[in-house]
Order: C-alpha cells, then sequence, then structure tokens
C-alpha cells in the first residue's frame, strides 16, 4: 500500500462499471479481512508474475538474472508441484496445474525432499544442497509477490525456516606477493581491470561488470544502481582510489558506456554465464601460471579485505568500504587484528 492505495491494479473480471464497482467493494473488503479470492492456478500466477517482473526496468529494480531465473524455474515447479497434488489419485504422466490457493506448507516441503533426491540432466549427480536451496527462494520470492498482490493469504513459506548454509571452505586471499604476480603481466585488458578493480577496490565481480564510467569522480569510485544492475547491499557506497588503481584508470582510459568490456554492450545472462561478459578460463589461466590456483574472482575482494586488516585499517572501516556488516566482514573476510587506521598496505 502507498498513501492508501495498491502499487498495483488487481483484475476485477469484468469491463461493465457497475459489475466492476461491485467486485471493487467486494475486492476492497477481503483485502481488509485477509481473504484471497484468486480462483487461478498455480500457472496462471507464475505468469502473471512474470509479467509484473519483466515491466520496464527502473535504476535499483530486479537484476535480468533474477527475471530469468524466475522465467525458466517456476513454470518446472508448477509441474513438480501437480504431480505432488494430482500424483496419488492418477496414473498419468501430466496433470493440469493446481489451485494456487490450494498449494500448501506439506506440499512445498514434499517438494522440497524431492529435489534434494533428483539428479541433475547435466551432471547426472544429486542437486546440491545449495541448488536446491536457490531453488527455494525463487519459489518463495513468487509466493510472497502472492500473498502482497492478496492472491493468497499468506506465503507457506511464514511456517517453513529455510536453513541458513554452512560455508564448507574459508574465503582464500593472495598474499601481498601473488597480488603483485599477478599485476605484473596480465594476459589481456579485461583481466587487467578484473584484477585492479578487484585487488584495489575490493569489488565483486558483478559490480565491476557493471560499472560505468560516471562511478568514477575524483578520488573515489561510488558503486551505485543502473538500468540492469543493483547493489548487493541496496545502497551506493564509495570506495577510495588509492595510487596504483589512479596509475592504472590513467592509462586504462575513459570508455563511452561500460568500462569493463566496453566492446560487449547487450546484458542477456544465462544460467550458465549470468555476466555481461565473462572471461573465467583465461583469468584462472593466468592464475595457475603465476601459482595462485584456483583462481577466484571473489578471491581478490577478500584480498582486499585482508591486506586492509593486516595494515590495521578498523573492521567497521572495512565492512563500510565493502558494503557488508561488521560480523560479515570479520566472519568471512577478516583473520588478523586492526592495530592503526592506515590504507598504506595497498
Amino acid at each position: 500500500m502507498r498513501n492508501g492505495q495498491r502499487d498495483n491494479p488487481i483484475y476485477l473480471g469484468t469491463k461493465d462499471y457497475i459489475k466492476a464497482v461491485a467486485a471493487h467493494e467486494e475486492a476492497k473488503r477481503n483485502w481488509e479481512l485477509g481473504v484471497a479470492t484468486y480462483e487461478g492456478t498455480f500457472k496462471q500466477a507464475v505468469e502473471e508474475y512474470i509479467k509484473a517482473q519483466e515491466l520496464p526496468l527502473m535504476a535499483g529494480d530486479k537484476e535480468p538474472a533474477t527475471v530469468y531465473r524466475a522465467k525458466n524455474t517456476l513454470p518446472k515447479i508448477d509441474e513438480e508441484l501437480s504431480r505432488i497434488k494430482f500424483g496419488g489419485k492418477s496414473k498419468a504422466k501430466s496433470h493440469p496445474s493446481a489451485k494456487l490457493t490450494s498449494i500448501t506448507k506439506d506440499d512445498v516441503e514434499k517438494w522440497q525432499k524431492q529435489k534434494l533426491t533428483q539428479k541433475s540432466e547435466r551432471t547426472k549427480k544429486l542437486l546440491s544442497p545449495s541448488t536446491v536451496d536457490t531453488y527455494m527462494r525463487v519459489l518463495q520470492g513468487f509466493f510472497t509477490w502472492c500473498a502482497t498482490e492478496g492472491k493468497i493469504k499468506e506465503s507457506p513459506f511464514i511456517k517453513i525456516k529455510l536453513p541458513k548454509l554452512k560455508r564448507t571452505k574459508d574465503v582464500k586471499f593472495c598474499t601481498l606477493e601473488e597480488r603483485e604476480k599477478l599485476l605484473e603481466n596480465p594476459p589481456n585488458e579485461a583481466v587487467a581491470f578484473i584484477l585492479n578493480l578487484g585487488f584495489f577496490a575490493g569489488l565483486r565481480f558483478e559490480e565491476i561488470n557493471a560499472m560505468k564510467s560516471d562511478w568514477i569522480k575524483g578520488d573515489v569510485i561510488t558503486i551505485k544502481a543502473t538500468t540492469h544492475f543493483k547493489p548487493k547491499d541496496k545502497e551506493s557506497r564509495t570506495v577510495p582510489i588509492n595510487n596504483k588503481l589512479k596509475k592504472f584508470l590513467k592509462s586504462y582510459g575513459t570508455k563511452e558506456d561500460f568500462m569493463y568490456a566496453p566492446h560487449v554492450t547487450t546484458w542477456n545472462p544465462t544460467p550458465s554465464n549470468k555476466y555481461r561478459h565473462d572471461p573465467k578460463k583465461t583469468f584462472q589461466k593466468h592464475g595457475k601460471n603465476c601459482g595462485v590456483s584456483p583462481l577466484s574472482y571473489h578471491m581478490l575482494r577478500a584480498s582486499f579485505a585482508t591486506h586492509l586488516s593486516q595494515g590495521g585499517v578498523p573492521i567497521a572501516q572495512i565492512a563500510e568500504l565493502l558494503g557488508d556488516d561488521i560480523a560479515t566482514t570479520e566472519k568471512h573476510y577478516i583473520g588478523h587484528s586492526p592495530t592503526n587506521n592506515s590504507t598504506a598496505c595497498l
């Protein structure tokens, strides 16, 4: 609700004005009472949800990857939930989509258990808990939207607690010697840009991909929302440009649109590549040649935080530069106690 009005209109089921007024009053009354009147199927609700997600993006709205995931995941979930609802009553291979309001917490949990015993079509191995967790969160977002739209009384996920996935490995980082070796002779301009922005600004790879020339003002980089991208922390943040990064950016020059890979102007993410441009093989091969294997994009961000900590920068300041909270920063990136406020280590 906003100023007493709904952000999105609801369909009243008629084009007749008098009938529409009556339907409006009933819909309003049911909304106030918390009664869901939606008679459509799960499939129909999914189609409406996807249509709503595909509305022209404004700065800070859903990322294309999020929309893509919903479009490709929810129709499959519809088929699987239909089999759960009707499977015991029929031997048919396919079933009609279940009524949206009939989907319960038990159905969702039964579907979750089935996914955990399902094998991937590509690898022929069981789906990992993290993959199933992603499916669950896509479904959770859909049901939250349905509840907001008044299609259901409440989301089944209100009664389902999603477990926090445990990190199986500690975040790795590069030593200062490894960092200098990687920066010494990068294979191409794209890898050089990633290394410098990761090591000296702590940018995530998706932020590097989305970086525009207007993010750079004076001696700071401001990570902010664009048409296709929104910061993970949902708010813009600034990172100071140190002398080494300033020297690199000066030699790199200003680009018209995207600072990284300016020749790639399209943004069409897929499950196998959610980025606009991804030189993963070249990047990892460079790491192997420098004795850092496996090298990941996130290692650069972890190195940025760890090197700051080693140089004595307080955790609160590092967290602010990373756009994370202090607890997350301390848990995942910091293994050293700060002694003074210095960024000379960069």
